[in-house]
């Protein structure tokens, strides 16, 4: 029989525990912030959850200008940057695609973990509202606004579109501004990333000034226009 040295099955023992301890904490740390991107979101577009800056499309001048400066400001937030990113621009023209990429870079390079978020506005204000009949419902008022503050880096995406509109005459109800003006509130030292198919004088239609305000600080230097990129989504070979 080999020699039994109890001090050192101590020892052994409480070297197992402290790594079994440290590997539970990481696991916790990385699904309570890395895994926020996938867990967390939520889209109308389920496949822009691969969208990546290698999967984006540079066909034209506008495109590779675009790509280059969210890279840039991806770069910045990486940093520590704490300003608005505002992307604008037809439908198709890849705003959500990039505004995704640039989550999902600093997602995978930041050096301690950061909880990134994509919502589509339209469907969280479409869940929030089903929550009222439904007490189960994950996706309470409360819930979404905490959610939505506490995440390092947000894309609200498609901003306008939960007012039902295509038509810009629309105005968002007394509700939706609530509840915007709440996510904004609590997030001012914390960094957003805005898509949007209306103008600033069609948001300004729908929205009070204070909210357009909160909502596009410091973000002069860093809007992403798509005046002239053509909508790739009717670029589509159906085959027949």
């Amino acid at each position: 029989l080999k020699p039994f040295c109890k001090k050192c099955a101590m020892e052994k023992i409480l070297i197992d525990n402290n790594e079994m301890t440290e590997e539970a904490a990481a696991k916790y740390r990385k699904r309570t912030t890395y895994d926020w991107l996938r867990k967390q979101s939520i889209f109308s577009d389920e496949s822009i959850k691969y969208a990546t800056f290698a999967s984006y499309i540079e066909d034209e001048k506008e495109t590779i200008e675009s790509k280059k400066l969210a890279r840039h400001i991806a770069g910045e937030y990486l940093k520590g940057a704490s300003y608005n990113t505002v992307f604008y621009g037809s439908v198709g023209t890849g705003k959500s695609h990039l505004s995704m990429a640039m989550l999902q870079a600093v997602n995978e390079h930041s050096d301690s973990f950061k909880r990134c978020l994509f919502v589509s506005t339209d469907e969280l204000m479409r869940r929030i509202k089903d929550s009222f009949s439904n007490k189960q419902s994950p996706y309470t008022e409360q819930a979404m606004v905490e959610r939505l503050i506490k995440a390092d880096l947000l894309v609200l995406d498609d901003l306008g579109a939960e007012t039902g509109a295509a038509s810009t005459e629309n105005e968002a109800t007394d509700y939706t501004i609530r509840t915007l003006n709440a996510i904004v509130n609590g997030r001012m030292n914390k960094p957003t990333i805005f898509t949007t198919n209306l103008s600033s004088t069609q948001l300004t239609k729908m929205y009070d000034k204070r909210l357009m305000s909160r909502m596009f600080r410091g973000s002069k230097g860093h809007v992403i226009k798509f005046e002239n990129t053509r909508d790739k989504r009717t670029d589509i070979d159906y085959g027949f």
